[in-house]
């Protein structure tokens, strides 16, 4: 959860009551990193020869911190990992970690790459270099790039542990991860490992701050017979609590995804609770899943050059292929007979006066039809609009209720509407947004934008009106935004220019903090009036913290943040804004106050 670790956004997530998969997709900058890599050979171990448990394991593990190819890499090589003992051949393996992969994945591409040139010693040394632009990924760290780094290492190794090792290893990026999967994937396929790189290891076990809630083993041995325990035990994971907010360690892992729903709530702000109307939102409901597993045919590892797969090996359902497309926004409320879960439709950034639409879901993964006393509890601060109601479901079955939920006011934040499910209310998590004020755009002719100082810099009020871009008239916009990615690209209005966002923010202690703030074209940060950061640049930013990103600050517990951003020709990625507290840890204003 600290500054070097990029799994800080999804915990930061869980903290605010979100759980897996919307807490690693939700406002996370660094999605598609490899912190999820290595972790996800455990679930790969402990379900051999069940790839779509493995999958489904990995999936609510990868999914806490990660989305994107930051999610799909790592249950990719849960599937392969879950089928690679004994098969005697890396070049099967890649076929399976390809075949579970969707057929848009980059590593297709890299794959051909990397198997064209098994054989030439210098290859991998070209790959490393030519492949981030072949692939138009800036981040080394980036979970495709470690999946080519793993594939350089079991294929031009050939056999070789020691040399795969190597290979992976010095192909850099997130080697940590990288090297430690490729060694366990060749001891799976192989059978075992050379002494030499386990006897300087010894076998005492060495277990870091991340472990907790259990007596360390003194042994690797005792270790292994812990997690073997646990397996065969059926106790890998605990059950989650009735409580919104969750520690991470809470989490359960396996809740039954439900089919996709057509039909969504009114798009429109205005709620009329109970309407009857066409737009206003109604139960639906859907049988179990069908399998439509595609053939072998569809998927692209044929032109991988990598060996095709062993049809007696155990294909992955349509469901199990469903986890690696979804984009999903969903949060699990409850977990057991009946699993509850919230999907969000729009973004989950609550805000007074501001619709959110989402879906109750609920799924009966008992054997026996389930009676639910269902209600949708909200304090009169709310407005809510849904026909939530009282129902049987039979095995297997599922209900999506669209719901349309506002908050009146900022009090209103703090006591969210709950689904009452038997007697039990959970709460539905509401985090707040980001309040700023934006201006713009401005002039920024032929790029002189960046040092010219505009009025608005040295005259700030709400009630000014400045001189925009083309003469027009700006004045200052309210917005709420999700705290560590913003989308400042529509401030530009498609064209060159320079824009302002200025908040006022108080935090939960005072301290020495610091703040990152990143987008590609550069921009200037003044915290209460006093300028912290300031980089004009044209390169691509990979939302890693850079020194020229970052600056240390003390805070009585309330700071101004001030932000110009530059836009060129070309669109500009969105901001990436955190703030860390003298811990390390991601900090969030406990309040946006106001600015006069």
């Amino acid at each position: 959860e600290f500054r070097s670790n990029e799994s800080a956004f999804g915990q930061s997530n869980v903290r605010r009551g979100l759980t897996s998969p919307v807490s690693g997709a939700f406002d996370n900058p660094l999605t598609t990193g490899s912190e999820a890599v290595a972790r996800a050979l455990f679930w790969g171990l402990v379900f051999p020869g069940d790839p779509n448990k493995a999958a489904k394991f990995a999936y609510f593990d990868a999914s806490i911190d990660h989305s994107g190819d930051g999610l799909r890499i790592p249950v990719a090589l849960a599937v392969a990992a879950s089928q690679a003992q004994g098969i005697g051949d890396a070049g099967e393996f890649v076929s399976i970690l390809l075949d579970a992969l969707p057929a848009d994945s980059k590593l297709h591409k890299a794959s051909r790459l990397i198997s064209s040139s098994v054989g030439n010693p210098e290859a991998p040394r070209e790959l490393v270099n030519s492949l981030p632009k072949a692939l138009g990924i800036e981040d080394r760290l980036d979970a495709v790039l470690s999946a080519c780094w793993i594939l350089i290492g079991l294929l031009h190794g050939r056999g070789d542990t020691g040399k795969s090792m190597l290979l992976t290893a010095g192909c850099g990026g997130a080697s940590s991860q990288t090297t430690a999967v490729t060694a366990t994937l060749l001891t799976l396929v192989h059978g075992s490992i050379a002494s030499e790189w386990t006897e300087p290891l010894g076998d005492t076990y060495i277990a870091s701050s991340a472990l907790r809630h259990v007596t360390i083993p003194e042994k690797i041995d005792n270790f292994c017979s812990l997690m073997l325990q646990s397996v065969r035990s059926g106790n890998l994971v605990e059950n989650v609590g009735h409580e919104a907010s969750l520690d991470l360690e809470d989490l359960e892992a396996e809740p039954t995804p439900l089919e996709e729903s057509a039909s969504h709530p009114d798009d429109s702000q205005a709620i009329e609770p109970d309407s009857g109307s066409e737009d206003s939102p109604e139960t639906q409901s859907d049988g179990s899943a069908t399998d439509d597993t595609p053939s072998l045919s569809d998927s692209p590892e044929a032109d991988s050059g990598v060996a095709n797969i062993n049809l007696s090996r155990p294909l992955l359902l349509a469901e199990t292929r469903q986890l690696m497309t979804d984009e999903s926004r969903s949060t699990l409320l409850a977990h057991g007979d009946i699993n509850l879960s919230v999907e969000y439709i729009d973004e989950p950034i609550f805000s007074p006066g501001r619709s959110q639409r989402l879906q109750i879901c609920l799924q009966n993964t008992s054997d026996q039809p389930q009676d639910l006393e269902l209600s949708l509890t909200a304090s009169g601060q709310w407005e809510v609009a849904t026909k939530l109601a009282s129902q049987r479901l039979n095995p297997g079955h599922g209900v999506k209720v669209p719901t349309v939920i506002k908050p009146l006011n900022r009090s209103a934040l703090s006591s969210p509407p709950a689904v009452t499910m038997n007697g039990i209310n959970h709460v539905i998590p509401a985090p707040c947004g980001a309040r700023f004020y934006t201006a713009g755009p401005f002039a920024n002719p032929e790029g002189t934008g960046f040092e010219q100082a505009n009025l608005i810099e040295r005259e700030r009020s709400l009630s000014m009106v400045y001189n925009g871009r083309s003469d027009m008239p700006v004045k200052w916009q309210e917005q709420v935004f999700s705290h560590h990615v913003i989308d400042v690209e529509p401030l530009f209005k498609e064209g060159v220019g320079v824009v302002y966002l200025w908040s006022r923010f108080k935090w939960p202690r005072a301290g020495r903090m610091e703040v990152l703030a990143a987008v590609e074209t550069g921009l200037k940060l003044w915290l209460d009036g006093r300028l912290l950061i300031r980089y004009h640049d044209h390169v691509k930013i990979t939302n890693r913290p850079l020194d020229r990103h970052s600056a240390e600050f003390e805070t009585p517990g309330e700071s101004e943040i001030f932000i110009k951003i530059m836009r060129g020709y070309q669109p500009v990625n969105p901001l990436t804004l955190v703030f860390y507290g003298d811990d390390g840890r991601i900090v969030l204003p406990s309040e946006c106050l106001e600015l006069e």
